[in-house]
């Protein structure tokens, strides 16, 4: 049954719920917080003692997004319900994500964890360390007990502090120290100190960081592990606690870098500087962060790809650095390692420059020329045309209509004009005779008597309103006869008499304007009678010849209109004529085209079998030209001379096996006496000590990969293990001129042997291209002589295919 973790509460009075367990070392457990992505628990295995839970409250007061951004710093201190500290929360720093440090710079380590890394990626990284002290120290906070394993990378270069816990950090004017250290990152005036309550100031911090920093630029070196002109063999404390930096160019004092190792001579000037104020024996004035974040900045803006291997990166103020730590021959290699020289060696460089130096002599081929078709090309014949037929005869004009006759008028009309009637004066109106009484109405009385009755017959049945209507019509027709209605009748007829008596003599009126009007004509008309008369005469006469010139203007048109239908109906029948002979033309060329479609195929065909041919050609052209084959025999040359000179790597390779043979002997002996204690590497106990004793792990040298697989150990401690292991191995020297001499010749007697055997092969080789240069010219002139004929029938196919599509 799995057991239920406590609950704490932060500072803030939230609750915070343990989840799955992260990690466990020494001081504590690692968990998630429910609920809170990226927020984890530090729990202590021991509840801390109130130094160390003020320590806590302090970091948790100080915390800040500037922190949170650099490093795992405590967020809040977890208290149980009685108000124990029992640990804090601070930010995910996963290990999927992130490694330590020195899994970066050290070359097994990060070839396996950091494939893609190179020296502009280390770099890069140790800027933003600088970075992330800057951040540390502008907040009057130390890391203390600076270490690789403190720090944390990810795959693309971000940087986070862990066990923030241990910093030294001032807060509020108080001060709580760091009470641990690493021996290889402490400065030399703190070597031998007891850290409990020692605090410690930037100066200490800056040694650290400058370490940190030499780590990455220098593959994990550390910067006073060095060969000593004494022989001597001092442990990393005894080194820095003697200020025997090894890279120093201004300070002598008897130590050299290892060989075969990049120097401060192959870094810029302003890193050189940094780097020996960081280590000099003044133990005063070593750079800023600030100083090193600007100036690894300016470095990375100044790295480039080297020329000769794409592998190396480097600041493009200076040469390759890693290019001058190769060995270009075998004397060079000599004086690099330290190994006794031979006998007298071949000169490889000079005789290799002496045949490439022939091979130049040798002119480089032009390429292939090209193979044109000069002039004209004449098409391949086409079948003949189609026989057209015979035209049809043109048509004859036909005959033209006769006009119509000459238009003629019926005599002239000379009886008299019909004459004008005499105007009849129109007769006054009378007047209307007075309008008579009118009688009395007997309807009227007759109407009334009935009414009269029926209202009376109403009223003995009880009709009361029927006996009203009767009674009031009665009254209305008997009063129809009284005398005012009589008088007002007569009136009425009167006036209307009257109004139609006006409107007669109006009418009156106008007649006798109008006669009088009439009159006047008629008057005129019996003085001017006989002129009128002749008048009249004269206008008939000019009728008669306006008709007469229509009529001749209508025969002239009917006329055109006959000529131009018959110029119409003879251009109809040319028009067919013509249309029958393009029709016959048409045809043939349909047939033609008809009878050309297979002749097309045929030659287009024959068009793309050229094309492919040409292009094989063209394909034989380039892979049997000369050049071609110069460049491939050039290319083998290459190959050749490059075998040769990687025998020196091999040599060198074979020499490094015969000095292993002796080396690991002594390297033994060196490593065995580093007895694993507890508290040399941080999280090897005494317990895990133990059960590597039992296992027969005592000294750094019975140290290798399957450490992992004692218990308590596991991938993470196998890699801090052999850290450990291999900084030990960086401060053991070895000399190689112990080495039998005889054994050393024996190697390069027989590499010698094999180089005079290659150089005369690349001799040969460069002879013999003189030769076969003759012989790819003969093949190179075939093949343009084939590839010129079989362009000029292309060119004939393509004119002959352009004639027939004018047909389509």
């Amino acid at each position: 049954m799995t057991a239920t973790l406590p609950q704490y509460v932060d500072q803030h009075g939230r609750t915070i719920h343990l989840g799955k367990e992260l990690g466990r070392g020494g001081q504590g457990a690692v968990y998630e917080v429910g609920g809170q992505q990226g927020l984890v628990a530090k729990i202590y295995l021991k509840r801390p003692d109130s130094a160390t839970a003020h320590k806590l409250a302090a970091l948790a007061h100080a915390s800040s997004p500037e922190l949170l951004a650099v490093s795992a710093w405590p967020q809040s201190v977890l208290k149980d319900a009685s108000g124990q500290v029992h640990g804090f929360a601070m930010p995910l720093v996963s290990d999927n994500e992130y490694q330590e440090l020195h899994n970066l710079y050290r070359k097994m380590s990060r070839q396996k964890l950091f494939p893609q890394a190179d020296w502009r990626f280390l770099v890069h990284v140790a800027r933003n360390i600088a970075r992330a002290f800057v951040v540390l120290h502008s907040r009057n906070h130390l890391m203390g007990d600076v270490s690789s394993r403190n720090v944390m990378v990810s795959q693309n270069g971000t940087v986070r502090f862990i066990d923030t816990d241990s910093f030294q950090v001032t807060v509020q004017g108080q001060t709580y120290p760091c009470p641990v250290g690493t021996a290889e990152f402490t400065p030399p005036e703190l070597q031998g100190k007891s850290f409990g309550t020692l605090v410690r100031t930037v100066e200490h911090d800056l040694f650290g960081l400058a370490l940190l920093v030499f780590h990455l630029l220098f593959d994990g070196r550390h910067p006073y592990a060095g060969v000593h002109d004494n022989g001597s063999m001092p442990s990393p404390a005894e080194a820095i606690t003697a200020d025997k930096f090894a890279y120093s160019v201004r300070h002598q004092h008897g130590v050299k870098p290892p060989p075969f190792t990049l120097t401060l001579q192959g870094l810029h000037e302003r890193v050189r500087d940094l780097f020996e104020r960081a280590f000099s024996p003044s133990h005063q004035g070593r750079p800023t962060a600030a100083e090193w974040e600007h100036t690894m900045a300016e470095l990375f803006s100044h790295l480039t790809t080297c020329q000769k291997n794409s592998v190396h990166k480097h600041d493009k103020r200076l040469p390759c650095p890693w290019c001058a730590l190769l060995p270009s021959n075998a004397q060079a290699a000599t004086a690099k390692t330290g190994i006794p020289a031979g006998a007298k060696r071949i000169d490889v460089d000079g005789e290799l420059n002496r045949i490439w130096n022939f091979l130049r002599t040798i002119p480089v081929p032009p390429p292939p020329p090209a193979v044109t078709v000069q002039g004209s090309v004449t098409p391949l014949p086409l079948p003949p045309l189609p026989p057209l037929p015979a035209a049809p005869p043109e048509p004859a004009m036909p005959p033209l209509p006769a006009g119509p006759p000459l238009p003629t008028l019926p005599p002239l009309d000379l009886s008299p004009a019909t004459p004008m009637k005499e105007p009849v004066p129109p007769v006054r109106p009378l007047a209307y005779p007075p309008v008579a009484t009118e009688r009395y109405s007997v309807s009227a009385v007759a109407w009334g008597v009935a009414c009269w009755v029926l209202a009376l017959g109403s009223l003995r049945s009880g009709a009361f309103l029927m006996f009203i209507v009767f009674v009031v019509a009665g009254w209305y027709n008997f009063n129809k006869n009284s005398s005012s209605q009589r008088a007002a009748r007569r009136a009425r007829r009167q006036k209307a008499f009257e109004v139609l008596h006006q409107k007669a003599l109006q009418n009156y009126v106008n007649d006798q304007r109008k006669y009088e009007v009439e009159i006047v004509k008629y008057q005129d008309y019996l003085q001017n009678r006989e002129q009128n008369e002749a008048l009249r005469i004269s206008l008939m006469k000019l009728e008669r010849q306006s008709l007469l010139a229509d009529l001749n203007r209508q025969r002239e048109e009917k006329i055109a209109e006959s000529k131009k239908q018959h110029a119409e109906q003879y251009a109809a029948m040319l028009s067919k004529h013509r249309e029958k002979i393009a029709r016959d033309k048409e045809q043939q060329k349909e047939a033609y085209r008809l009878l050309l479609i297979p002749a097309l195929r045929e030659h287009q065909q024959a068009a793309d079998k050229l094309r492919q041919q040409i292009s094989q050609g063209y394909g034989r052209q380039q892979g049997s030209s000369v050049l071609s084959g110069y460049k491939a025999a050039v290319k083998k040359l290459e190959q050749q001379r490059l075998e040769i000179r990687d025998l020196a790597a091999q040599e060198q390779e074979e020499l490094d096996s015969v000095i292993e043979k002796h080396r690991q002997p002594m390297l033994d002996r060196y490593l065995d006496q580093y007895v694993l204690n507890p508290g040399d590497i941080p999280g090897i106990g005494p317990m895990i000590i133990d059960n590597m004793n039992q296992r027969g792990v005592f000294t750094a040298k019975d140290i290798d990969a399957n450490v992992r697989y004692i218990k308590g150990v596991g991938p993470k401690k196998q890699l801090e293990l052999l850290a450990w292991r291999d900084t030990l191995e960086q401060f053991f020297q070895f000399d190689p001129s112990k080495v039998p001499p005889r054994e050393l010749d024996a190697v390069r007697q027989a590499m010698d042997q094999r180089r005079m055997v290659k150089l005369r092969q690349l001799e040969n080789a460069v002879a013999q291209l003189k030769t076969d240069l003759q012989a790819w010219q003969s093949t190179e002139a075939a093949i343009s002589r084939d590839l010129l004929a079989l362009k000029t029938q292309l060119a004939q196919r393509e004119k002959t295919i352009e004639l027939i599509r004018q047909w389509q």
